[in-house]
């Protein structure tokens, strides 16, 4: 009987023999990044799983191929002599192998009867995985917005409820799925190497799965499957992607209803509808102040709203009373400005002392797979020297939204743009949060608060503390008065903007001189081609 460990091989020893080209072939197996939930069953049966994996590699390996261990549970594999595609059916079937066997020792050492790996994280495992080189969808499922229609903090929800979330979680995540919670109410799914949409719509089935079971449970009568069912076109995904054992009639109802509502909503989308300004809706540039350098050097485009009142809440519990964004909705006009702010550039590119375009979006906008599709789309059509001269500025970001989701939709926008700027709240304490995502700046729409001026100024010395804190730039905007324009630039705000300052334009002007003594009566400020901006 051959002895554990005889197809292993250090690694000089293998380049010795084979020579240095056999380093371009090893491909690692890692168990923990294969099966991030092994940390638990690690700890209570350690070295098992070093052994089992050996064995394994061993028995596929005695023919063709070798094995060097970096540690415990990461080997690189390379297998000798084979061509390419006998190797990849080898090391699937490895790969199967571990995993069948990892399943049947787990259950055989579980108190319970039948026990699964639970695909459940911790917060540790599923950032680990989330930063690991499998690339990876993330997807939020709030259960009282499900369940209820609006969020929550978890305190209503029974056992019942969380015993039902359990279930379904384990069930449609068996394969190519796990999750972690953030609270009782709040649960982070993560699906490995697999496209967003198809991501999406295992989220949706999980949703409407929770609802199905719970409204059964509540009747006493289980859904079969037959009544409502929306019907499956064959060139969506099958639910053998959501399912590792055949599933029931109703659990295939449930996903053929998430593929059809997921095929509709791509129906509905109208890209051209999606670029066109809404009826109503005005618009104009900022333009801002940069207070060192003593020039106009940037020009914010602002939408505004025929019916600004219409969705406004107040936050009337802080002395600044700002006036809240909904954070769920995408802007209803971020894609029509980026047309505007694209073709501006496209226009002014030529004319000398260019200036910075900043264009806000939606944070709900850009983690809408369509909407987001379609304006990496725009922003994607400027040529290279333009690329330098626009700036997105995130809007929006939920207060309860973790960095790396953030992170990533930063990312998406990096390669074609100067900047990221994020508008954020008087009262933000998430900067220490945000120091390491790259940002350039963090700033404020002060037309957003109706506060008393004495309050807003105090909250103006705090954002801009807790800014240089997190050695953040910053930005103010949409300033109504001179006193409050004085009280930003003593506070410190790097890029100040106001009516006082320059008034709004259509037109995005190049770079101006522009000096605190213009704030005042008596002065003027002027634009680039010598006009005044403003008359005494």
């Amino acid at each position: 009987m051959p002895k554990a460990g005889e197809r292993e091989r250090s690694k000089q020893n293998l380049v010795e023999q084979y020579g240095a080209g056999i380093q371009q072939s090893f491909r690692r197996i890692s168990l923990i990044e294969l099966f991030p939930n092994l940390r638990s069953f690690r700890k209570r049966a350690p070295g098992q799983l070093h052994g089992l994996a050996v064995a394994i590699l061993d028995e596929y390996l005695s023919a063709n191929g070798w094995y060097a261990t970096v540690e415990d549970g990461v080997y690189d594999v390379t297998y000798v002599g084979l061509p390419r595609s006998f190797a990849d059916l080898k090391h699937a079937a490895i790969l199967k192998d571990i995993e069948r066997q990892i399943q049947e020792r787990f259950a055989k050492t579980s108190s319970k009867a039948g026990a699964q790996l639970s695909h459940e994280l911790s917060r540790q495992d599923f950032e680990a995985m989330q930063n690991g080189p499998r690339p990876t969808v993330v997807m939020t499922l709030d259960v009282p917005d499900i369940l209820f229609g609006a969020p929550g903090d978890g305190k209503m929800l029974s056992k019942r409820i969380e015993r039902t979330v359990r279930e379904v979680l384990e069930e449609f995540l068996a394969i190519n799925g796990f999750y972690t919670r953030l609270s009782k109410a709040q649960i982070l799914l993560i699906f490995p190497e697999i496209s967003r949409p198809l991501a999406q719509m295992k989220r949706d089935a999980i949703a409407n799965e929770i609802t199905r079971r719970l409204n059964a449970a509540g009747t006493g009568k289980e859904d079969s499957g037959k009544g409502g069912a929306a019907a499956r076109d064959p060139r969506e995904p099958d639910v053998a992607l959501a399912f590792r054992t055949k599933p029931s009639a109703a659990l295939v109802n449930t996903w053929n209803r998430a593929v059809a509502e997921a095929a509709s909503k791509r129906r509905q989308f109208d890209p051209d509808e999606a670029r066109a300004m809404p009826a109503g809706w005005s618009w104009s540039y900022q333009p801002l102040w940069r207070v060192r350098n003593r020039l106009l050097t940037a020009y914010v485009l602002r939408g505004f709203s025929p019916v600004a009142d219409e969705f406004r809440v107040i936050a009337k519990d802080t002395p600044t009373k700002e006036i809240l964004i909904q954070t769920d909705i995408p802007g209803p006009v971020d894609l029509p400005l980026l047309d505007l702010a694209v073709q501006d550039l496209h226009r002014t590119m030529n004319q000398g002392r260019q200036a910075i375009m900043i264009v806000p979006v939606r944070f709900a906008t850009l983690d809408r797979t369509n909407l987001r599709t379609l304006y990496l789309h725009i922003i994607s059509q400027l040529p290279q020297e333009a690329r330098k001269y626009l700036v997105p500025e995130i809007v929006g970001v939920p207060a309860d939204l973790v960095t790396f989701r953030l992170e990533e939709r930063i990312n998406q926008l990096r390669p074609f743009s100067r900047a990221i700027l994020i508008r954020a709240s008087l009262a933000d304490q998430r900067f220490r949060q945000w120091r390491n995502l790259g940002l350039h700046a963090v700033g404020i729409d002060m037309s957003q608060y109706l506060g008393s001026e004495a309050d807003i100024m105090a909250g103006l010395e705090q954002f801009a503390a807790a800014a240089e804190d997190a050695r953040l730039h910053t930005y103010a905007y949409g300033i109504p008065s001179l006193s409050l324009t004085t009280a930003t630039v003593v506070s410190g705000i790097d890029y100040v903007g106001g009516d006082l300052i320059a008034p709004p334009t259509r037109q995005p002007l190049k770079v101006a001189e522009f000096d605190t003594d213009m704030l005042y009566p008596g002065n003027e400020s002027l634009a680039a081609d010598g006009t005044p901006w403003r008359t005494p």
